[in-house]
């Protein structure tokens, strides 16, 4: 009798972090225009009919009936339509064990075909409060952006042994990730003097600690600022910085712009507030 496992199969599966941020049903016309919109999470597009197009430098795509979209973080586009644009749209993110976005580092969006029977009961499915009919929809979304990055999975390739090694810093980052974080207090949780942490954490990654602590810090600012009713205030006091001034001084140099043009420029809908879902 042979009995062989993955050890690592229930670590990675359980660690695997998909977080809907933002989903809804959009009917929009002429007023859906939005330039050189920037967000710190993945935007899915299930496009069910009329057209619209988003556009950079470097790509220039038609939204288009039966296809799904997927543009991933940090990739600034225009999000244009001239008459008529109907699609279900899911703001999300995809991380592995704490890490960063998977697919922070993409740069254009793909996009593929979609049955559009298959796509009217992905919509019913949303819309359920049944759990068993809400897992099949999980299951769905998960096929879609698998199928999705199915062209891109060299770029996305996650080195597991690597993410294991550091499992705990990430934890730790995920959950205590402020303006007052140091170095010295990761290591002493993690039981490793600094020194070696941060040249261990540079030979392993080629990053250096101080450049992923202010990445996940800005990274979590841009969300506050979008996703939250929360004043600039009131954000800056949440992640512990000395004033909000200090805040936006740090914000701006991150996204290069102030906390509030970020929050008008990339403004979504949220439900009670104000906002264009885009």
């Amino acid at each position: 009798m042979e009995n062989r496992h993955n050890p690592i199969l229930p670590v990675v599966m359980n660690g695997i972090r998909f977080d809907i941020l933002e989903h809804g049903h959009l009917k929009a016309d002429s007023s859906w225009h939005h330039l050189n919109v920037n967000s710190p999470f993945n935007r899915l597009y299930l496009v069910t009919a009329g057209e619209g197009a988003i556009r950079n430098a470097h790509q220039s795509i038609r939204l288009l009936p039966g296809h799904a979209y997927l543009i991933p973080t940090h990739t600034p586009y225009d999000y244009i339509c001239e008459e008529s644009l109907e699609k279900y749209y899911i703001h999300f993110s995809l991380g592995l064990l704490q890490q960063d976005d998977l697919l922070d580092g993409l740069d254009s969006c793909i996009t593929s075909p979609v049955d559009l029977d298959e796509m009217r009961v992905f919509l019913r499915l949303s819309e359920s409060r049944n759990i068993v009919e809400l897992m099949h929809f999980k299951s769905y979304l998960f096929r879609i952006v698998c199928d999705l990055l199915v062209p891109v999975l060299p770029e996305i390739e996650a080195d597991i042994d690597i993410w294991l090694k550091y499992r705990l810093f990430y934890q730790i980052l995920a959950h205590r990730c402020t303006a007052e974080l140091k170095i010295s207090d990761i290591a002493g949780s993690m039981g490793i003097p600094a020194p070696t942490l941060s040249k261990n954490f540079k030979r392993d990654t080629g990053k250096t600690l101080k450049s992923v602590l202010a990445q996940r810090l800005a990274r979590q600012s841009m969300e506050l600022v979008l996703l939250s009713d929360s004043s600039i205030k009131e954000i800056a006091y949440r992640l512990c910085f000395r004033d909000e001034f200090y805040f936006s001084r740090f914000f701006k140099k991150h996204t290069g712009l102030s906390p509030r043009e970020y929050r008008k420029q990339n403004s979504i809908f949220k439900s009670g507030g104000q906002g264009t879902a885009i």
